[in-house]
């Protein structure tokens, strides 16, 4: 859970500055409830575990996020579909996976 924004407390100095205390006021205690009704009732999701021959398409798989979330599903078990532009990055990339 993220901690609270920092525009709340700049909400709250505006609020204070142009006279209107209340406005940040009642601005930091909304998001004070939002937290705490977001930290108290709201579930973890459930985690991503793959149906018998399941499969995940991945864009962008040859680097960065893409290459990431493409090694993370094939770990728990999807059978990983890659896609990218570099033909030789992705083919480098398939054979890693497949070793793994």
């Amino acid at each position: 859970m993220a901690p609270l924004p920092v525009e709340a407390a700049i909400w709250a100095g505006i609020g204070y500055f142009c006279g209107y205390t209340w406005v940040g006021l009642v601005y930091l205690v909304c998001l004070v409830a939002d937290y705490v009704v977001r930290l108290c009732y709201c579930p973890d999701p459930p985690p991503i575990v793959p149906k018998d021959g399941e499969y995940a398409l991945v864009t962008g798989a040859s680097r960065g996020i893409g290459r990431e979330i493409a090694e993370e599903l094939s770990k728990r078990g999807f059978n990983t579909i890659l896609v990218a532009r570099s033909e030789k990055l992705i083919e480098a990339h398939s054979k890693m996976l497949k070793q793994k």
